[in-house]
């Protein structure tokens, strides 16, 4: 993964039913029947695992971008290493795009965890521009 591949299929699978059998167990009622996969599926095997295991109505969305935005946003990916939330630095703002960086909000991260964060940005080893 670090190197920017992608995982064998039957990891990604095995990852995805947990944690969608983890959150349908959870008192949130939306939660059971309505949620998002970002970034998943990326196979084909992936989507007729998820098709058939889950047998529901599924809905695909696929947003296209410009090829020299989608490497801003990737080369701008930080996570937090105080509280290991996820952040981008890129500020993509040109004609009809309008894509602001999402920062951390310390305030709001410490009131959630109840303890100071003090956020401290790194970016993953794969976000280089070699590896995208």
């Amino acid at each position: 993964m670090s190197t920017g591949h992608l995982i064998p299929d039957y990891f990604a699978n095995k990852i995805m039913t947990s944690a969608i059998e983890s959150s349908s167990s959870t008192n949130d009622m939306k939660c059971k029947t309505n949620f998002i996969l970002d970034g998943y599926p990326r196979t084909l095997v992936q989507a007729e695992f998820i098709s058939q295991r889950f047998k529901s109505d599924l809905a695909v969305v696929d947003i296209s971008l410009e090829r020299w935005i989608m490497i801003e946003k990737l080369l701008g990916r930080r996570s937090c290493q105080s509280c290991g939330n996820d952040f981008n630095i890129a500020n993509v703002v040109v004609d009809e795009y309008d894509m602001p960086p999402i920062l951390p909000n310390p305030t709001e991260c410490s009131l959630r965890r109840g303890i100071p964060c003090n956020p401290v940005l790194i970016a993953r080893d794969d976000d280089n521009q070699q590896v995208i």
